[in-house]
């Protein structure tokens, strides 16, 4: 299911996933982690699409919403995706 979140413009925001049945997502989610930090490329994310079956589609109302919001985290302007 197509689906996005993001902290509000200039705010933080902690997440809390449950996910069931069991599904190897934690290494999706520390790698977000490591983006975030400055200790990863988001470029490796976009390599993990397969992997994690988590893929970027393009979202017209997305795009608006974020260029009108202000600036947002790293991981929103990853090089060479649709929502960049």
């Amino acid at each position: 299911m197509a689906h996005a979140f993001a902290a509000a413009p200039d705010a933080t925001a902690d997440v809390l996933i449950i996910q069931t049945p069991d599904a190897e997502r934690f290494e999706y989610f520390r790698l977000i982690d490591r983006i975030n930090r400055g200790e990863a490329e988001p470029q490796e994310l976009l390599d993990t699409q397969e992997r994690f079956d988590n893929h970027f589609l393009d979202s017209p109302l997305w795009r608006q919403t974020r260029d009108t919001g202000g600036e947002r985290e790293r991981l929103v302007n990853l090089p060479d995706s649709p929502l960049a």
